[in-house]
């Protein structure tokens, strides 16, 4: 019961001519977002993300916090108290120290009465940038005073986080270096994508060895090195080599056949008189000479299920040396990891308007149900061959319904379609409006279901 002398206000919501009674002196909380989404961060690097908090009343908003979850979450601060008509931030810190999903939860206190405790999601997603420059030596030859020769070497984002190119430096007036057109530093490469980088040599009159210096945002290497070489009396010239297969990323069964496919140059030296080095987990596998043409093909067999790494060398007779390398990822029939994306890479974000849910032979394996547009890291799921894989999208409430054209992934190589994109919406402001889209809400505008088989 109220006070005889409290002051009670009848506000109007809408047209619905419904009517919400406000004591003179209490605090309201407006209604905020149904979750907050940190995104892509790099592991090791922070991120700060914050809650606008709204009080509506007329009276000061007493609050208080708590999350609870995970220990890469973090909440930073909370306002005490929001005066009427005011505003205030809740601040967080996401510091991934892993790869992957993390989430916790926030719970939020408050002494306004219809609102004494909301609960809210609080996700990120750690990720580890890794940039790749191949091959990491350019030759430009013996080549007399003013002649100019245009070398390139490629720019790979191979690990699952974006790789921010910040910086190239080179030192050497005899070289210079140019990105394709429209791209500028600093630059951000996607995952799994690749830009061309050319370096123009114009010979001096002494031949001149420099390193251009590449600085980026990987994390275990943020200044990558690619060696130059030109003119006779700086020594032979090194030997480059080249693992065109298998490539970073790619993925295969247990019971696949699995053949390193190498080719290796060298300007100075004949094929004959190189000696290439393949290692797969750090146990050398063979030491031969590639064929007259340069190539040289490694059989490796079929691998046991897990993650290797493979490298292979190329040295000359001068002990100069170039190598590559490749993460590979077995799988056996019964266990294989497949992986969501909205793209052709298997790192490519996807946007659901409003919530996913994805099931696995019937069992959820991951639930997107923030009740409103969200962009969700690529969703990887283990399954067997031969599994069915259940895609349920719904649109919690108006306007927008709308879910990314869904591609499924095997490794970095192997990919099928699944999904076209699919949206529409109910606001006749929006410019994919359909007048026969009128709810109700919620609503399943998707439930389709697959049956897993590699593609």
């Amino acid at each position: 019961m109220l006070r005889p002398d409290a002051v009670i206000l009848l506000v109007l919501a809408g047209c619905t001519g419904q009517e919400t009674a406000i004591t003179a002196g209490e605090g309201r909380l407006r209604e905020p977002p149904s979750a907050l989404d940190f995104g892509a961060v790099d592991v090791g690097r922070s991120a700060t993300l914050s809650l606008t908090l709204h009080n509506d009343g007329i009276g000061a908003l007493t609050l208080g916090g708590a999350l609870d979850g995970d220990v890469d979450l973090r909440l930073a601060d909370v306002p005490s108290t929001i005066a009427p008509g005011d505003e205030a931030d809740v601040t967080f810190e996401f510091r991934p120290t892993t790869e992957g999903a993390h989430q916790a939860s926030f719970v939020l206190t408050t002494d306004d009465p219809d609102r004494p405790r909301v609960e809210r999601s609080v996700l990120g997603t750690g990720v580890v940038p890794t940039l790749d420059v191949s091959p990491s030596a350019l030759w430009f030859g013996d080549v007399a005073e003013g002649v100019i020769v245009a070398r390139s070497t490629t720019l790979s984002a191979t690990g699952s986080g974006d790789v921010t190119i910040d910086a190239i430096d080179l030192a050497a007036a005899a070289y210079s270096w140019t990105l394709p057109d429209g791209v500028a530093l600093p630059y951000v490469l996607p995952a799994g994508h690749a830009v061309a980088l050319t370096v123009r040599y114009t010979a001096p009159a002494l031949p001149v060895s420099a390193e251009l210096l590449v600085s980026s945002s990987d994390v275990q290497r943020p200044v990558t090195a690619l060696r130059l070489e030109a003119g006779e009396s700086s020594g032979a010239a090194p030997p480059t080599i080249d693992l065109v297969a298998p490539v970073w990323g790619q993925a295969f069964l247990d019971d696949e056949p699995v053949t390193a496919q190498i080719v290796t140059t060298d300007p100075d030296d004949a094929p004959a008189d190189l000696t290439v080095l393949v290692y797969l987990d750090d146990a050398l596998v063979t030491a031969a000479s590639p064929a007259a043409d340069g190539t040289l093909e490694v059989p490796l067999g079929p691998l046991p299920p897990g993650d290797h790494t493979l490298v292979a060398r190329a040295i000359d007779p001068d002990g100069s040396l170039d190598e590559d390398r490749a993460e590979l990822a077995v799988y056996a029939p019964d266990d294989v990891q497949i992986t969501l994306s909205g793209g052709d890479s298997s790192y490519a974000y996807l946007s659901v308007d409003d919530d996913l849910a994805v099931y696995v032979d019937d069992a959820l394996v991951y639930e997107d149900a923030s009740e409103h547009q969200s962009t969700l890291a690529p969703i990887a799921v283990h399954a067997a061959i031969g599994s069915t894989l259940r895609l349920v999208a719904t649109d919690a409430n108006p306007c927008r319904k709308h879910l990314d054209a869904i591609i499924l992934h095997f490794g970095t190589t192997r990919h099928a379609r699944l999904l076209d994109e699919i949206g529409a919406s109910s606001c006749s402001e929006d410019p994919d409006y359909d007048a026969t889209y009128a709810g109700p809400w919620p609503n399943v505008f998707l439930d389709r279901t697959f049956t897993i088989a590699l593609p």
